[in-house]
């Protein structure tokens, strides 16, 4: 595996120009695949323009000036993927991370009042004592007690991921694209 990776060869779903510069920052592992994330810093620089380049996003990374689903974050190749919650406290801003029809990312302005983040159940184990373990979309994992079946989707609240409502996995339900 390389560290490094060409413009040229990004995912179609990037929004960037291809043929500006000769590379461009690779996802590090995380809670996405590489495919169907970006990493942090081109999301804040090509995507946001909140800096001019990835010297000033990583400055602005490492004193904690931007959040991904409410935690601040410091790796400027963190994979941010489809419904990643996207903060800048200092100009109040909020963004959520969707696709288009065509599968480009984009970010999507949301208000501030109340930020709530939609994830996939992708497995179910049950865990010592009887306990169920959901695995979700988001990389994360949330033990839990009721009727969850794999394919629905959960609402949680930021940043402790706390399971506010339950969306089922039927004809007719939009929560998951």
């Amino acid at each position: 595996m390389s560290r490094h990776q060409k413009r040229v060869t990004v995912p179609v779903s990037w929004p960037i120009a291809r043929k500006t510069h000769a590379w461009v920052a690779k996802t590090s592992p995380g809670p996405h695949s590489a495919g169907d994330s970006m990493p942090l810093v081109m999301i804040i620089r090509d995507m946001l323009k909140l800096v001019d380049n990835a010297r000033e996003a990583k400055r602005a990374l490492y004193e904690g000036k931007v959040l991904v689903d409410g935690k601040t974050q410091k790796d400027y190749k963190l994979p941010v993927g489809i419904f990643d919650v996207i903060s800048v406290p200092s100009s109040n801003q909020q963004y959520r991370m969707l696709k288009d029809e065509k599968g480009m990312f984009y970010l999507s302005p949301i208000e501030t009042d109340d930020v709530k983040k939609l994830a996939r159940i992708d497995n179910k184990t049950i865990i010592s004592g009887k306990k169920q373990q959901l695995n979700l979309s988001d990389g994360s994992n949330k033990l839990a007690e009721g009727e969850f079946k794999v394919g629905d989707s959960l609402v949680l609240s930021l940043p402790d991921k706390n399971i506010e409502d339950r969306i089922g996995f039927e004809i007719g339900n939009l929560a998951w694209s």
